[in-house]
């Protein structure tokens, strides 16, 4: 994951519909940008929040630009090999 430089980048990937988390000890929280709000969502939680709120609340926290896992690596020949195995 990138790890963003300032406040000002964050909102730079928000309002270009990239999503943004902040990883604190005990949650994460996930952020885009929708209709001129800032979702904000973590387990268990969701709510918006102003632009100004945004800056205010999580000023001086480290983000980071969310990167979507592929499955690339999964060898879909071994796969399916595994799966004929298994049911005999």
């Amino acid at each position: 994951m990138e790890k963003l430089k300032n406040m000002e980048e964050v909102l730079y990937y928000l309002t270009s519909k990239e999503i943004v988390l902040c990883s604190l000890p005990h949650r994460t929280f996930f952020f885009s940008f929708q209709k001129e709000r800032i979702f904000v969502r973590s387990n268990g939680m969701s709510c918006t929040l102003s632009l100004e709120e945004f800056k205010e609340l999580y000023e001086g926290y480290d983000f980071y630009l969310y990167e979507q896992k592929t499955e690339e690596g999964i060898d879909l020949k071994k796969d399916e090999e595994y799966y004929q195995w298994r049911h005999k």
